[in-house]
């Protein structure tokens, strides 16, 4: 199963921050795989992204507010696939995002296997900005989950086409392996594909180790 996110990061998008956050997702120690450089450019060279995407605002007269979009395509540490495959799925994902300069980078560092991508705001075609709405990230949801059956992987339930945002803190932490808001949010999924009835769910879940308090009189799950 294949998660795919947004990282929020409205205090970076000046040129700085688009050229730090291209710098970070294609670091050589965190994108080689067997002696190959996982990193590609959909529209655009790697080694010149940040060149290539300011040209394309420049061109368009669009060089105001929002540079860049972060989005990360994560799998899940249990699913039998190599970083070159997840990296093959991760540049056909990007056919959802068509006429945008999108770099490309695998992650090999972590258990969990994943692809940055950082999408230029404007397209390189009709200089028209790219929107993250709901409608927009439920089709990435979609696509995302359409390839993970295609080369045979699971999928899970998403959230009522409700964009899962993570913020700078979150993703560290998500880095490093100790975020529990995803370990959470994996259990929950994994259960919920699972179970057979509320009880069967809640057994799973406190096999996981959680507590859950479900009851007819309470509103929400706990």
């Amino acid at each position: 199963m294949a998660i795919v996110n947004f990282v929020s990061c409205r205090k970076s998008q000046t040129v700085g921050g688009l050229n730090g956050v291209i710098n970070y997702c294609c670091q050589k120690s965190k994108t080689e795989y067997e002696g190959r450089s996982l990193i590609s450019g959909v529209n655009c060279v790697p080694q010149f992204a940040l060149q290539e995407f300011m040209n394309t605002k420049r061109l368009h007269k669009n060089t105001g507010d929002r540079m860049y979009y972060h989005m990360i395509q994560s799998f899940h540490p249990s699913e039998n696939l190599t970083p070159e495959l997840a990296h093959e799925i991760a540049l056909k994902l990007t056919e959802e995002i068509s006429g945008h300069e999108i770099v490309v980078a695998t992650h090999t560092d972590r258990l969990h296997i994943h692809s940055h991508f950082i999408i230029n705001s404007v397209s390189c075609e009709t200089g028209k900005k790219y929107h993250s709405d709901p409608q927009s990230i439920q089709a990435l949801w979609d696509a995302s989950d359409r390839l993970c059956l295609e080369y045979g992987f699971s999928v899970i339930q998403k959230k009522n086409g409700k964009e899962h945002k993570m913020n700078d803190r979150e993703y560290r932490a998500y880095e490093r392996g100790n975020s529990w808001k995803m370990s959470l949010e994996i259990a929950i999924d994994d259960c919920m594909t699972l179970a057979r009835s509320r009880e069967h769910f809640m057994r799973l879940m406190e096999y996981r180790g959680y507590e859950v308090t479900w009851t007819d009189t309470r509103k929400n799950i706990t």
